[in-house]
């Protein structure tokens, strides 16, 4: 009964998105949908790495960046169809984690955090001063990826690339990979002695990441027409973790729910300008304290409570 109540509210959820733009034809919120289902796949890819390998890499950033850039520039300059030149991002995205990830995962804690922001950085700069090739900071005009469409376009994009995504690592986390992963995130040294060839399932993992990274990076400059180095700021890496904690850390609907909690919130927060920062870093100290697990965490804790109490009342 408990999975089938938890289908069919997964359905629903399905049919709702999926004829949500007919029922509330509104293009606010249909762009903050928009925005929900690119940035999900972001933070939910990122989760792999942080969340069940528990590898600090705090430089996602740069291959949503790498992943725009390179789909842009390949419409841009070289007249690459759109859907193609999308897909060839990814894969630039998971040819740079390859060139950061040889070397940066054999470090472990701390010196991945730095070398991985290190490495954002760099390329945040790279864009920002070669201005003949990205225009720098005056920001990079993206060809449409449907001329002339509306929103309602994008948003069918948009939604499909989250479930493929979704599809994907509930796939991947539940072989015989997700358990290596898990494995290695809890102790690196047993799972190295077990025979495990760690470095290799770290590049596997930062492969995945970074080419569905890359895929959303470029499907958002498809989508936003305008493209600036500011994608791969610091800004972008606190509010992915932001969301990634807030929703939960190591769980694959946490990311999501935290990503579409956030990205209404973010709207409702325009006037503080600055002290975003200082909401989002409230926020974390509040999920830590008060629900360290994140919302995933905290519903099913409640469920759990709830479930607790009708069997008491049953049994009274």
């Amino acid at each position: 009964m408990k999975g089938s109540l938890k289908s069919i509210l997964l359905l629903g959820l399905f049919l709702l998105l999926s004829f949500f733009p007919f029922l509330f034809p509104d293009p606010y919120l249909i762009h903050l949908l928009i925005l929900s289902f690119i940035f999900s796949v972001l933070v939910s890819n990122w989760n792999i790495l942080f969340g069940y390998m528990g590898i600090f890499c705090f430089g996602q950033q740069a291959f949503f960046g790498i992943g725009a850039y390179s789909s842009a520039l390949l419409a841009l300059k070289l007249g690459v169809p759109v859907p193609l030149s999308i897909v060839f991002g990814g894969f630039v995205a998971s040819l740079s984690s390859i060139l950061i990830g040889l070397p940066t995962l054999r470090l472990q804690g701390a010196y991945v955090a730095l070398v991985t922001l290190a490495f954002a950085e760099v390329m945040r700069m790279t864009c920002s001063n070669w201005v003949g090739m990205t225009r720098g900071q005056l920001g990079l005009t993206v060809t449409a990826l449907i001329p002339g469409a509306g929103r309602v376009g994008y948003y069918y994009v948009a939604f499909l690339l989250l479930l493929l995504s979704t599809i994907v690592l509930l796939k991947v986390m539940r072989s015989s990979f997700g358990y290596v992963t898990v494995a290695i995130r809890e102790s690196q040294e047993a799972a190295d002695s077990l025979g495990i060839n760690v470095i290799k399932y770290k590049i596997s993992a930062f492969l995945l990441s970074s080419f569905m990274s890359g895929l959303a990076g470029a499907l958002y400059a498809h989508y936003i027409r305008i493209l600036t180095p500011d994608i791969m700021s610091l800004h972008l890496m606190i509010t992915i973790l932001v969301m990634g904690m807030l929703g939960g850390i190591g769980t694959l609907p946490g990311p999501i729910l935290g990503t579409f909690v956030l990205t209404f919130l973010s709207e409702y927060l325009r006037d503080f300008a600055q002290f975003r920062f200082i909401i989002y870093g409230t926020l974390i100290i509040l999920a830590v304290l008060f629900v360290p697990g994140g919302l995933v965490s905290g519903l099913r804790s409640v469920e759990t409570k709830l479930k607790g109490k009708r069997c008491q009342e049953g049994s009274s």
